[in-house]
């Protein structure tokens, strides 16, 4: 008789299957970034070779992605020497709105917040939940009769660009107030309390507890205000004049490019390489200072959902 033999069946690894898994999972992320890094990557890279390209290579009808010729210092040397482009002249204008949108900003709104963390009624979370339904009108629907209002006042082409800061000083940021009041929530109440044992009075609580300890919310504050000023074109096209070009912001300067050579035809030609050295310069900025911020700007999110 033949004895029947024993088959001896392994268990299966279900560590095996686990880490197999794992790998695709990451191989699916990493696939995922390479691809929405280029799509980001890739229009910035084009801006860089466009820059390099002579007008001869910008006016042919063919598209070409790399330059024939090298051109980059020859575009700079034109574009700093034209007659209307004042690239540090239009980074002071706006840079001078920039600190007064911020400083009334981070003023007014840290009060209100500190108002609304601090000193609790039964109507508090109404009134701070209308503040937040406000978020969801269109800006548009407050920028009409404000428009009106600077006209009416005769005001509208200041000098000092007031018609682009003046709300600031009053309070009007909701994204503001926000994270002020969720940074301020997250804050003991017993710094507040001992401060008050010391010979503090609310405000000075406010200023020398609460404030200095709020330094991650205001950095965050002045990175959104530095960009939105620096890219805002809506607000400079409604109140700086066409040809005053000494007045201009840094968000304007690319339209003094773009039309160059417009001599009121139809068509005409845009010295895209020109464009494109405008706006490299102009973006330069805003890498160098979101970069020098971007710990700060990370832990004010982080900390604005955490409650002490």
């Amino acid at each position: 008789m033949y004895e029947a033999r024993k088959t001896i069946v392994q268990p299966k690894n279900p560590t095996r299957k686990i880490k197999r898994g794992k790998i695709l999972w990451k191989s699916y992320i990493y696939f995922s970034l390479i691809l929405l890094s280029a799509l980001v990557i890739v229009p910035f890279f084009y801006l860089i070779v466009t820059s390099m390209k002579p007008l001869e290579e910008i006016a042919t009808p063919t598209m070409q992605i790399f330059p024939r010729k090298f051109a980059f210092i020859e575009n700079v040397k034109v574009v700093f020497n034209t007659k209307n482009y004042n690239y540090l002249r239009a980074f002071g204008n706006t840079m001078f709105v920039f600190l007064m949108k911020t400083a009334g900003v981070i003023i007014t709104c840290s009060v209100a917040a500190y108002g609304f963390a601090r000193f609790k009624c039964k109507l508090n979370s109404i009134v701070f939940m209308a503040f937040i339904a406000v978020l969801f009108l269109p800006g548009e629907i407050l920028n009409i009769p404000f428009f009106e209002m600077m006209v009416t006042l005769n005001i509208r082409y200041d000098s000092a660009y007031l018609p682009m800061w003046l709300g600031a000083w009053f309070g009007i940021d909701i994204t503001t107030i926000f994270l002020f009041k969720q940074f301020f929530e997250s804050i003991p109440s017993e710094l507040i309390n001992a401060a008050k044992i010391d010979g503090c009075n609310e405000l000075q609580a406010f200023l020398r507890v609460i404030l200095p300890l709020s330094k991650p919310v205001i950095a965050t504050n002045v990175i959104l205000y530095f960009v939105g000023t620096y890219n805002d074109i809506y607000g400079p096209t409604l109140y700086v004049r066409a040809n005053d070009y000494p007045g201009k912001l840094v968000s304007q300067t690319v339209g003094i490019f773009e039309g160059m050579f417009n001599a009121g035809s139809r068509d005409y030609l845009v010295p895209y390489n020109y464009v494109s050295v405008v706006t490299l310069v102009s973006i330069l900025p805003t890498l160098v200072f979101f970069a020098s911020a971007q710990n700060a700007f990370v832990e004010s999110f982080v900390g604005s959902g955490l409650k002490g």
